[in-house]
């Protein structure tokens, strides 16, 4: 696709505007719980920021619990199939659960075949133990023989569990949630 500089003041921007317009690329996040969930948007904020191209990320979020409900994880497993980018954010000190496990393996079985990204974010303090870590292991096992480019990002949790009472009378915008 033939790309158009967009021009400012008579110059050229660094960033590009793609003839077909764009609405943005889904991308879902499932979390563990708030902190992962503020982690992950955050990082993709950040990426929103850095890119030199004219795009927005839709983001979608879901909590690990709600996938406990058959309704919640049909509707979860309906967004996974149309994104671009599936997010999975944990802390990583543990097993994935079963039922995110059980979750992760229909959309992979289910999914249709278009270019699409698993991008798994763990907490930054396991960066020693990524070589042993199951939960990478197991996604790097699930992913390889299909067409799901896996990506790793290590990112610091906004806040830990104290601070969580600082977000009773504040309000985060977190686009479409599930939180």
């Amino acid at each position: 696709m033939e790309q158009k500089p967009i021009w400012k003041s008579g110059k050229p921007a660094r960033r590009f505007d793609f003839e077909k317009e764009s609405t943005g690329l889904e991308v879902l996040i499932v979390h563990e719980d708030l902190a992962t969930g503020v982690r992950a948007r955050q990082a993709l904020d950040n990426l929103e920021k850095q890119i030199e191209i004219d795009t927005k990320f839709l983001m979608s979020l879901c909590r690990f619990g709600m996938l406990e409900d058959p309704e919640l994880a049909e509707t979860a497993l309906e967004q996974a199939r149309r994104a671009d980018i599936v997010f999975l954010s944990l802390h990583g000190n543990r097993d994935v659960p079963p039922v995110v496990r059980d979750w992760l393996l229909c959309w992979l079985e289910t999914r249709d075949f278009k270019p699409c990204a698993l991008v798994v974010s763990l907490d930054a303090i396991n960066q020693e133990l990524l070589k042993n870590n199951s939960t990478l292991n197991f996604l790097r096992l699930i992913t390889a023989p299909l067409e799901v480019d896996l990506f790793l990002h290590l990112g610091a949790s906004p806040f830990t569990a104290r601070d969580k009472t600082l977000l009773v009378n504040r309000h985060i915008p977190m686009g479409r949630s599930w939180i």
